[in-house]
């Protein structure tokens, strides 16, 4: 099930290429998502079920996703942008999918020097509004680059994307999330 779900995800978007679908139709509709998605789920399932395993499923995932990326990469170099090349660059993204699950696999462990890494304080900050960061992000990217036409291709239009974003998230952690978040006392989790 798991495997179908990856293979789904990189199937819409190498063959939506092909069938001429958008780019947001592609990478921001839920079967875009489906690999990542996937992937995560096969993670919690090992993590929850099969915890000793979970370290040579973080591996074969490294692995795994390094063999897809380079197979792309080296299949699409010098093609130029064709329909096909653009249909096989749609498997990147099943094996950002599968390196950065192997990363959060990592970090599960709860112990080495990449937890301690991303127990960073900026680092944490940035996992507590991670979720305003990623809804607010292209929002802001786009709208500054329409409406602020001179900065387009410049440093400028991501630094000022960024600190936009930052402060969106803080505000939202501040003022929306933090509110919601301490009255969930009152409605408590029951296990079944």
């Amino acid at each position: 099930m798991f495997v179908a779900t990856v293979l789904a995800g990189t199937a819409w978007r190498s063959l939506g290429v092909l069938a001429g679908l958008g780019r947001f139709s592609l990478l921001y509709l839920l079967p875009g998502c489906l690999d990542a998605l996937g992937v995560g789920a096969l993670l919690a399932w090992i993590h929850r079920e099969r915890a000793p395993y979970a370290r040579r499923a973080c591996l074969a995932m490294l692995a795994a996703g390094g063999l897809v990326l380079l197979g792309a990469t080296l299949a699409t170099r010098g093609a130029g942008a064709t329909p096909l090349s653009h249909a096989i660059a749609g498997t990147k993204g099943c094996a950002y999918a599968l390196l950065l699950g192997a990363f959060v696999s990592a970090c599960a462990a709860r112990e080495g020097r990449l937890v301690r890494a991303m127990s960073w304080r900026p680092l944490a900050y940035l996992g507590r509004v991670s979720y305003a960061v990623y809804i607010v992000h292209p929002l802001a990217f786009f709208g500054l680059r329409h409406h602020l036409p001179s900065l387009r291709g410049t440093y400028a239009l991501w630094g000022l994307s960024a600190a936009l974003t930052l402060g969106f998230a803080e505000a939202s952690r501040r003022w929306f999330e933090g509110p919601i978040n301490a009255r969930k006392s009152r409605f408590p989790y029951r296990p079944r």
